[in-house]
């Protein structure tokens, strides 16, 4: 039925680190970081983009918990970055597929 089934984790790992953020931000123990650039990157889907830009904002982190925030924020547009990939790979060979095929 299906070529391609995701990790059953690939979802858990996505809703952990966002836990993780929120608690931390509600515990008081990370500080919130905010960088427009990367989140207009992010609201348009481009991750590895604002993945890059998060990098920059980290070189220019001061404290350890901003740190912190900035790398699991940059990690969380890697991990969106290589599932939008996976599923672009999954629909061009579904295609190329059904093209060859007949």
């Amino acid at each position: 039925m299906f070529d391609f089934m995701p990790t059953p984790w690939a979802f858990f790992t996505d809703v952990i680190l966002i836990f993780s953020l929120c608690f931390s931000l509600v515990r008081g123990s990370l500080s919130m970081v905010r960088d427009e650039k990367a989140e207009s990157l992010e609201k348009a889907c481009l991750y590895h983009g604002a993945a890059l830009r998060w990098l920059i904002v980290l070189n220019q982190c001061t404290n350890q918990s901003e740190r912190i925030w900035v790398s699991r924020r940059r990690s969380l547009c890697l991990e969106k970055a290589k599932r939008r990939r996976e599923k672009w790979i999954l629909i061009r060979d579904r295609f190329y597929r059904r093209n060859t095929n007949s």
